[in-house]
């Protein structure tokens, strides 16, 4: 965590912490010791539920949204005043490489990409597991990185029982009504779109299906990235996850 607010320092405005939940570490305090703005959530057991009371906390006009494994890359902080001070772009797509611990490097080039720097008063953002923050304007890309060094390898072994967490609140979230759903920047009207509402309906049978788009999803996301194979691995890897949420969704509406 130091190493991320220590890459902040200089460059940012100010620094907003929503903690999920009472804290029982020094977390709270390692935080405040970078003049971070720190708010205590009631506890859910993600993050994702509370960056939209991050970005209502915000005052700045602009948004980069970072977690505690990640840190700015020199060329980003070097760079990143010359990107909010663009003309006609929104938000950012940076290179966000897949690291290696086991290896001790990225095994990933040129992505996959992370929209993590959005003009405020044009987000909007969600609670739900794994959304991006969408924008009403322009998104741009650039190649500059933003590090990202978890300690544990991206394998499906390893992430899975991350991922049965995720997925158990993804779902839950997939059954409420999209009121429900913590919210920043979203019109008032905002409902479910319809794809997601037959999702839920007709869940039993689209586990599969759910699983390919996914894959065929990210196969196009993915297309600059290299090598190749990381690009097949990945995608499929996302398959997985896609029916794991499809799994439970069955679970908590049709199998109670």
């Amino acid at each position: 965590m130091e190493r991320c607010l220590e890459s902040l320092e200089g460059v940012v405005d100010e620094i907003v912490l929503v903690h999920d939940g009472p804290c029982t570490d020094r977390t709270i305090e390692i935080a405040e010791a970078y003049g971070a703005r720190a708010v205590v959530a009631d506890f859910i057991g993600e993050a994702d539920p509370h960056r939209p009371q991050c970005y209502a906390l915000a005052t700045c006009d602009w948004i980069i949204r970072i977690d505690a494994d990640e840190f700015l890359s020199e060329g980003l902080r070097a760079g990143i005043r010359e990107l909010v001070a663009t003309e006609g772009v929104d938000a950012w797509e940076v290179i966000w490489p897949v690291w290696s611990e086991s290896k001790g490097r990225y095994i990933t080039e040129n992505g996959p990409r992370k929209r993590v720097l959005t003009r405020r008063a044009l987000s909007m953002r969600s609670g739900l597991i794994g959304d991006a923050t969408h924008v009403r304007g322009t998104v741009a890309q650039t190649d500059l990185v933003l590090e990202h060094r978890p300690r544990y390898d991206f394998r499906l072994r390893v992430v899975l029982p991350k991922w049965r967490r995720w997925a158990r609140v993804h779902a839950r979230q997939y059954l409420m009504e999209w009121s429900e759903i913590p919210q920043f920047g979203y019109p008032a009207d905002t409902q479910w779109p319809a794809r997601r509402v037959w999702g839920n309906r007709l869940s039993p049978l689209l586990i599969i299906p759910y699983g390919v788009l996914e894959f065929v999803a990210h196969l196009r996301k993915l297309q600059e990235m290299r090598p190749r194979w990381q690009v097949l691995r990945i995608s499929a890897m996302w398959g997985v996850y896609a029916m794991l949420v499809q799994l439970y969704v069955v679970k908590y509406r049709y199998l109670k």
